[in-house]
């Protein structure tokens, strides 16, 4: 019997899971297997594996469930004592098996292992920008850690579980379509200790301009905070701890959720929803909900990503569309940070400036910088945005992968 078993759910994807099958037949580690689920592909997915890859791998096909059900089959069919999950469109770096299965060796009681990932663009190439899993400074993941945020990096792509937490667990939930590792990985945590290797084993692929934002589609936002704030109700439903820490605990990571679907409400134009989260964020945690720093970065990442789906020509407005939206509707609390309109602009410009760099558009990203300029001429001194205004950032431009 194989030690791991490998799977990855996959649909419609043909040309880009044999580049995720090929880093796992590249891995030192040896005893494994690979489980291909096709949740239903209308592609050549089923052809093509099949005739490139033959006994090398377990393809089985099943009708559109969606990828949850997809990796419950894999586990189903899995015959090895750990599961280690891989997105269909993510890359292994050749030792990541090897040194995930030094630390369960290490650490008997360990239910989770995962790494930090380095983001990869469409193309495949390197972006140069800190690994997702950076700022998990510890190898250890709590349960707490976990319930106020997915800090297992790489998505579904970086964990490997132990067989029997799974199993105790009940593996994934296929009622859920935002946040289904997340849920997991919490429920695991109730009972098995998590830990994350801080090399970065795993190239998790992001399309243009999606590096550091996550916008859900308008018509999408509503659901993925409500499954969000559902896996929460179930985590705290099990909390570990006595009731003074739990709620302090819970009314932090609702605050959260609440601010995040509060900004997102605001830059999709939906003012009244907007600032109702927000109120009820403060209400649960005053001091996370209205601290200056952390709703300036919320802001940000969220109005940043939605200028970036414009059409390129439209993106400047729509950033100042988005920003003026979104301080408009601060509540009383952030006042002073309405005041400060030039430096909340200026820091999602160079955020767009970077990013652009990063995706070779030179011209956008040269705009971007000398916008960040014009609102907060103190940016000055960052180096790296005035290379930008220079030479169009061809020092952030993606480099090809060393697998």
């Amino acid at each position: 019997m194989p030690e791991v078993s490998v799977v990855i759910p996959t649909y419609n994807r043909q040309h880009l899971v044999q580049q995720t099958i090929d880093s796992v037949l590249r891995q030192t580690f040896r005893d494994w297997e690979l489980i291909v689920v096709d949740d239903g592909s209308t592609d050549d997915t089923s052809d093509v594996l099949s005739e490139r890859y033959g006994s090398r791998i377990r393809y089985v096909y099943q009708r559109n469930q969606g990828e949850s059900a997809a990796r419950n089959h894999g586990i189903e069919l899995a015959h090895g004592q750990y599961i280690a999950f891989l997105d269909s469109d993510d890359l292994w770096h050749r030792e990541k098996l090897q040194r995930q299965m030094e630390v369960f060796g290490a650490f008997p009681d360990v239910g989770i292992v995962s790494t930090q990932a380095s983001w990869i663009n469409y193309e495949g190439l390197l972006l140069k920008q800190p690994p997702h899993g950076h700022d998990q400074s510890d190898e250890v993941i709590s349960w707490d850690d976990l319930v106020l945020d997915n800090v297992v990096a790489g998505g579904g792509s970086s964990a490997i579980v132990r067989r029997t937490c799974v199993d105790h667990a009940g593996g994934f939930d296929s009622q859920i379509r935002f946040g289904e590792e997340w849920d997991l990985w919490i429920r695991i945590a109730r009972h098995y200790q998590v830990r994350q290797l801080p090399e970065p084993l795993v190239f998790f692929r992001v399309h243009r301009f999606g590096t550091r934002s996550w916008a859900p589609r308008a018509q999408e936002a509503g659901n993925l905070f409500g499954e969000h704030r559902a896996i929460l109700e179930r985590a705290f439903a099990d909390c570990p701890h006595e009731p003074p820490r739990c709620e302090e605990l819970k009314n932090l990571a609702f605050a959260r959720i609440s601010l995040r679907h509060a900004i997102v409400d605001l830059a999709l134009g939906n003012a009244i929803s907007g600032r109702e989260h927000w109120l009820t964020a403060i209400r649960l945690c005053p001091g996370y909900a209205a601290d200056a720093e952390v709703v300036l970065q919320t802001i940000v990442n969220y109005a940043t990503g939605y200028a970036s789906l414009a059409e390129p020509s439209a993106r400047v407005a729509a950033l100042v569309a988005i920003m003026d939206r979104i301080l408009a509707n601060l509540p009383s609390e952030l006042a002073q940070l309405r005041k400060e309109r030039g430096l909340v602009v200026a820091r999602s410009f160079a955020e767009m400036a970077f990013s652009a760099a990063m995706n070779e558009d030179g011209g956008f990203a040269r705009r971007c910088a000398y916008r960040c300029l014009l609102a907060d001429p103190s940016w000055r001194s960052n180096r790296g945005l005035l290379k930008i205004l220079v030479t169009g950032g061809r020092h952030l431009r993606p480099q090809p992968l060393a697998l």
